[in-house]
C-alpha cells in the first residue's frame, strides 16, 4: 500500500438520524451502550471510541499496546474517537484534516444489523485503513460503514492504530521495538483468528527490504532535531536517555518535526522485521509458501500511479494534478529511470513503457509514467503476491477497479486513481447519494454485495462468473460505473496498456 487497506474476515456469534439503543451489550471488557443510526430507513447498531488497549502514553509512548483494563460502568460508545498523532497541512484524501488528534486513540467502530444477536453467525469485516503508516483515522467520513453493515449484513469493524512516529519508532529495544502500530493492529484483532482477506492496493510485498536501518535512522534524525541526541549521543549507544528526552516532548512536537524533513513524503517510517510479529523477510517467505491459506480477494485501481507522480512533484503536477504540464519524452525516460532506480537495468524499463510511445503524443507519456510508479509499487506485487497465493492452490480473486468518481478531487488526466474504489466498498454514496451520480449508488451497492458474499460464501458473486486468478489463468475482472460482472482481462500486460 503506498497507501492500501486490508480487510480480514472472521465469523463471530455474537440522510440519517440516531437515537440511544435501549440496550446495553456486554463484553469481556465491560458494558457498552452504542446507538441507532437510520441510513434511508434502513436501522443499525453504531458503537464508537471503544477502547482496545491503554492509552499509550507517557512511559508507554514507543512501547507494545498493553491489554485494557475492565470497566464496571457503562461505555458510552457515541462519539468518534480522535484520531492517532499525526501531522501534515497538505489536505490529501488519505489524510485525517480535522482537529483532535491525540496518542490516547486506540479505539475502534463497531456497525451492526440491528437484528444481530448472539448465534447469528454474521460475517464480521475487519478494517484496517490504509494512508502508508503516516496518516489515516476510522472517524474519517469514508470509512463510516453505517451502510456497509446493513446493506451487506455484515458487522464492520474499524481500528485506529498508531502510526509515524508514534508507531515505528524504534531503539531495537523492548523499550522501543518498532513496530508497535502493528502491534496495535493485532491486539484489536483479539484472537488474531480470521478465515478470508481482502487485500486492495497492496501486499505484504512491499515489505521487500528489512527497514530496521532506515527506522533507527529516522530515529536519530528525529531526536537530533529536537535536542534530545547528537552525534556521540545516539539512538544505538545510549536508548534510554534518548526514548526518556524524546518521551517528554510533545506529540505534535514530534510529528510536526519529522514531517518537516520530507513535506510531500506519502510515508516515512515503515514496518521492519526480525521481532516475534514479523521474524523475517515478508517476500522470501511469500516465495516459500510460509502464509494462511485461505481465500483472498484482491485487485488495484486502474490508474494507481497517478497521485504518487504528484506528490512525489507537486511543483510540477501540484498536489491535486492541477497543473497538468506537458512532459517530453526525455523528462519522462527520466523520470521511469528514477522510478527502477534499484533495477539491475532501468533502461529496459525506459523502452518497454515508451518505446512505442510516438514523442508528441504527450497524454501518452504522461500516463505511462505514473503507469511505470504504480505498477512497481502496487500493481506488480499485488500480482505476484495473487499468483503465489494460487499456486499454493489457494482461492484468489482478482478485480481491477476502473470508475473515476465524479467527485473525485484529483484532476481528470488522473484517471481511476488509488484508494477511489474505498468509498464504494463502504456505501458512502448510499448514505450522500447528493454528492454522486445515481449510476454510483448503484455500483456502490453491487460492490457491497461482492465484498459480503466473499466475507460469507469465499467466493465475490453467485449471480456471475468469477474466474479464480492464477498465473496459468490471469484473468480479473473489471469493475467500473456500468458493472454487471461480465467485463473480463487478463494481465498484468493487459492492464498495463489501461486500455482506455
Amino acid at each position: 500500500m503506498n497507501i492500501s487497506a486490508i480487510l480480514i474476515l472472521a465469523l463471530i456469534f455474537g440522510s440519517a438520524s440516531s437515537c440511544y439503543l435501549d440496550k446495553y451489550v456486554h463484553t469481556l471488557s465491560g458494558p457498552v451502550q452504542g446507538f441507532l443510526n437510520d441510513i434511508n430507513q434502513d436501522p443499525v447498531e453504531v458503537f464508537l471510541g471503544i477502547p482496545y488497549a491503554q492509552p499509550p502514553i507517557g512511559k508507554l509512548r514507543f512501547q507494545k499496546p498493553k491489554p485494557l483494563k475492565p470497566w464496571t460502568k457503562t461505555l458510552e460508545a457515541i462519539q468518534m474517537p480522535p484520531a492517532c498523532a499525526q501531522y501534515t497541512p497538505y489536505p490529501f484524501p488519505w489524510v485525517d484534516t480535522l482537529p483532535g488528534k491525540s496518542e490516547d486513540c486506540l479505539y475502534l467502530n463497531i456497525y451492526s444489523p440491528i437484528d444481530a444477536k448472539n448465534g447469528s453467525n454474521l460475517a464480521v469485516l475487519f478494517w484496517i485503513h490504509g494512508g502508508g503508516f503516516t496518516y489515516g483515522s476510522n472517524r474519517m467520513d469514508v470509512y463510516d460503514a453505517s451502510a456497509l453493515a446493513v446493506h451487506g449484513n455484515v458487522i464492520v469493524v474499524t481500528i485506529n492504530y498508531r502510526m509515524g512516529v508514534f508507531g515505528f519508532v524504534t531503539s531495537n529495544t523492548e523499550d522501543a521495538p518498532g513496530n508497535v502500530g502493528m502491534y496495535d493492529m493485532l491486539m484489536a484483532l483479539a484472537m488474531g483468528l480470521f478465515s478470508k482477506a481482502i487485500l486492495q492496493s497492496g501486499t505484504a510485498i512491499l515489505l521487500k527490504s528489512n527497514q530496521l536501518e532506515p527506522n533507527l535512522e529516522h530515529t536519530q534524525r528525529l531526536a537530533e532535531a529536537v535536542g534530545c541526541a547528537s552525534k556521540a549521543k545516539t539512538i544505538k549507544n545510549d536508548p534510554e536517555s534518548v526514548l526518556g528526552c524524546l518521551r517528554s516532548k510533545t506529540a505534535h512536537q514530534l510529528a510536526r518535526v519529522f514531517w518537516s524533513f520530507n513535506p510531500t513524503s506519502t510515508r516515512s517510517f515503515f514496518p521492519q522485521y526480525g521481532d516475534g510479529l514479523l521474524p523475517r523477510n515478508a517476500l522470501d517467505e511469500i516465495r516459500k509458501g510460509n502464509f494462511h491459506n485461505i481465500p483472498i480477494l484482491t485487485g488495484n485501481t486502474r490508474d494507481e500511479g497517478s497521485f504518487q507522480i504528484t506528490t512525489k512533484q507537486p511543483e510540477v503536477f501540484g498536489f491535486f494534478g492541477h497543473k497538468n504540464p506537458i512532459i517530453n519524452k526525455t523528462q519522462a525516460e527520466n523520470m521511469i529511470r528514477g522510478i527502477f532506480r534499484s533495477s539491475d537495468n532501468p533502461e529496459k524499463y525506459v523502452e518497454y513503457y515508451l518505446g512505442n510511445i510516438p514523442d508528441d503524443d504527450y497524454d501518452a507519456i504522461k500516463t505511462q509514467v505514473y503507469t511505470a510508479s504504480g505498477d512497481s509499487s502496487l500493481l506488480c506485487e499485488t500480482v505476484y503476491f495473487a499468483e503465489s497465493y494460487a499456486d499454493r492452490g489457494n482461492d484468489v480473486y482478482f478485480y481491477l477497479f476502473t470508475h473515476r468518481p465524479s467527485n473525485t478531487p484529483w484532476s481528470s488526466w488522473m484517471g481511476a486513481a488509488h484508494a477511489e474504489e474505498v468509498q464504494f466498498v463502504f456505501g458512502r454514496p448510499i448514505r450522500k447519494p447528493y454528492l454522486y451520480e445515481p449510476q454510483e449508488v448503484a455500483l456502490s451497492r453491487k460492490m457491497i454485495d461482492i465484498w459480503t458474499n466473499f466475507a460469507k460464501n469465499g467466493v465475490p458473486s453467485d449471480s456471475f462468473n468469477w474466474p479464480k486468478y492464477s498465473k496459468e489463468n490471469p484473468t480479473f475482472v473489471y469493475i467500473d460505473a456500468h458493472f454487471e460482472g461480465d467485463k473480463y482481462g487478463t494481465g498484468p500486460i493487459m492492464i498495463n496498456m489501461h486500455n482506455k
